[in-house]
């Protein structure tokens, strides 16, 4: 063997290990992401399966087309009060919220467990035949059952 069959080979084999330890690197970038992945949604899950909350007393005026829907944070996750959706008779009405408060205050956004939701509604016409209210993690809580 001259030396141009060595180097050949050499380079060959250098470019090899080279396009394995791409690879390698690659493929551990990968199996990391993936198990970001699969780690953030085992948390969204089990945030999810936390999240319960309960639609208490609905009252609708239909004199002054108010409703007040007051419900109760069963679960065990803290929600945001301002990241609730409300589906009221198949229609989303965040934009006709008249005032939310929680435990009395309308100043307070965190909705922890135990506590109590009250929202006005206003002007919703005709009466609602179903309410839905959705957490930011997709739980949700349907009137009527």
């Amino acid at each position: 063997m001259g030396f141009a069959p060595v180097a050949a080979t050499t380079i060959l084999l250098v470019a090899g290990m080279f396009g394995a330890s791409v690879f390698f690197q690659d493929w551990r970038a990968a199996q990391e992401s993936l198990q970001d992945a699969e780690r953030q949604a085992d948390r969204l899950r089990a945030e999810r399966v936390d999240t319960e909350m309960s639609i208490d007393e609905v009252l609708y005026a239909p004199g002054v087309d108010t409703l007040t829907v007051t419900a109760t944070n069963v679960g065990e996750t803290t929600l945001r009060a301002s990241e609730l959706d409300w589906i009221v008779g198949g229609t989303w009405e965040n934009d006709v919220i008249l005032s939310a408060a929680i435990e009395g205050d309308a100043t307070r956004d965190l909705w922890t467990p135990g506590s109590e939701l009250v929202v006005i509604f206003l002007p919703i016409s005709p009466a609602p035949t179903s309410i839905v209210v959705v957490a930011g993690n997709g739980a949700k809580e349907v009137w009527p059952l």
